[in-house]
């Protein structure tokens, strides 16, 4: 099967942030920088249901790897392409119920960052047992979300604050089982 215009945007994408931070432009690089982050402005909407709006105001490499992550987190549902081009009501349900998961997601990535019990690498994994378990949840995969769940729950005991909002999370994410 064939990539979608959507899916091969957001790899050129992607590829451009690799090739940023790789160094490749040399003295231009900067012209690169804000060339992406003109286009990442075309994801406007999907950016403010993340919380995530500043990422194309810095033209930063720093901003390049939020932009990469960003994309990269959010490549499922950037790139979802329908079976039809008419708008059902349940479509629009499912887009706002993948909205409110993407707001309640992003919140307890930011809450994990800001973590001050978590040393690095149980932040990295509990945000990848996250985002694994949100893959697993708009896949509609019950075995997989599950496993995730379990995961995400173990990690964030870690740390006492993060286990309500790591639960508001993945109650979000249970939602898309009933979209």
């Amino acid at each position: 099967m064939s990539q979608s215009l959507a899916e091969t945007h957001v790899e050129n994408l992607i590829y451009e942030c690799d090739c940023i931070t790789a160094g490749d432009y040399g003295e231009s690089t900067q012209e690169h920088i804000d060339d992406l982050m003109l286009q990442m402005e075309g994801f406007s909407f999907p950016l403010m249901c993340t919380r995530s709006s500043a990422i194309p105001r810095d033209k930063t490499l720093d901003g390049v790897k939020r932009a990469k992550g960003w994309l990269v987190a959010n490549m499922a549902t950037l790139t979802n392409s329908g079976n039809g081009t008419t708008v059902s009501s349940s479509s629009v349900s499912q887009a706002t119920a993948t909205a409110d998961v993407s707001v309640e997601v992003s919140q307890a990535v930011t809450e994990i960052g800001n973590d001050p019990v978590l040393d690095k690498e149980t932040k990295e994994a509990l945000e990848l047992a996250l985002s694994r378990a949100r893959m697993a949840a708009e896949a509609k995969n019950k075995t997989g979300f599950a496993e995730h769940v379990a995961k995400v729950i173990d990690l964030a005991t870690k740390s006492a604050d993060l286990v309500p909002k790591a639960l508001l999370a993945l109650g979000a994410l249970a939602k898309l089982f009933g979209a």
